[in-house]
């Protein structure tokens, strides 16, 4: 058999001229001056999250919905129950099935459970309520 051929053994090497390269237009395509870094250090603001993403959702949802929309919505409905804020949690997970739009049946069921527990939480009824 020849070696040189498509065989088992024909394994491609990089070059560290290829490497050295891809690491030198990697760098180029992310790194920042230490005056550009220096700015965008001044003019950054982390992004909070404090129970307010059911604010940013846009309702109706359309005809159409993307996976990161899907997520979106999902999030806010669970962002609210980790802030045991039930009642909103199982009003807007209602909303949203109501007006369903285009999401998937694996989103509209996980909105479900969230609005059955979200009730269930808001009316004390939960298995393993914590006394606050």
């Amino acid at each position: 058999m020849d070696d040189d051929n498509d065989g088992i053994f024909s394994i491609a090497i990089l070059d560290d001229e290829e490497t050295a390269q891809q690491t030198k237009d990697r760098e180029a395509r992310t790194a920042l001056s230490e005056d550009a870094f220096q700015a965008l250090r001044q003019t950054y603001e982390p992004k909070r999250e404090n129970g307010e993403l059911h604010k940013a959702l846009v309702l109706p949802l359309p005809k159409v919905v993307s996976k990161p929309e899907a997520l979106a919505a999902v999030q806010a409905v669970e962002e609210l129950y980790f802030y045991r804020r039930f009642e909103e949690a199982a009003q807007l997970a209602e909303n949203i099935i109501a007006q369903r739009g285009g999401l998937d049946t694996e989103t509209v069921e996980l909105l479900r459970d969230y609005e059955a527990r979200s009730r269930r939480r808001a009316s004390g009824t939960a298995l393993g309520k914590m006394a606050m």
